[in-house]
């Protein structure tokens, strides 16, 4: 086990070894599945808003919403979405809204509410 620690562990002069190549043949499904939950699609709705960061930062509110399944969408959206793409030279690469240490960013987001109409109980939200 000390072995493979030392073997495996990064150092300030580079990286650990890897194992050289992926086997995407046998990668586990990033997204939880619960069979015989309804399933809800929602669609990119954050572009409908008209209030601007720069507005909310000088103290403008919009609007209250209603909560509906557009406003869930956006919530999720600008909470879990992408928030920006970079790029150097040929690599390019996403932004997180939730930028966490070690390149670990949640695929899902959990929703509890007593009440939706427009969310049955144990519905999968996608």
């Amino acid at each position: 086990m000390l072995e493979y620690h030392e073997r495996s562990k990064h150092r300030g002069s580079g990286y650990a070894l890897g194992p050289g190549t992926l086997d995407w043949a046998t990668q586990p499904d990033p997204f939880r599945v619960f069979h015989g939950a309804p399933r809800i699609g929602l669609l990119l709705a954050a572009n409908s808003l008209t209030t601007r960061y720069n507005e909310l930062r000088c103290g403008a509110l919009p609007p209250a919403r209603r909560f509906d399944l557009p406003s869930l969408a956006i919530l999720f959206e600008l909470s879990l979405g992408l928030s920006a793409w970079k790029s150097s030279g040929t690599q390019r690469w996403a932004l997180r809204c939730n930028p966490l240490g070690g390149n670990l960013h949640p695929t899902e987001g959990y929703f509890c509410v007593r009440l939706c109409p427009a969310c049955p109980a144990g519905s999968t939200i996608t």
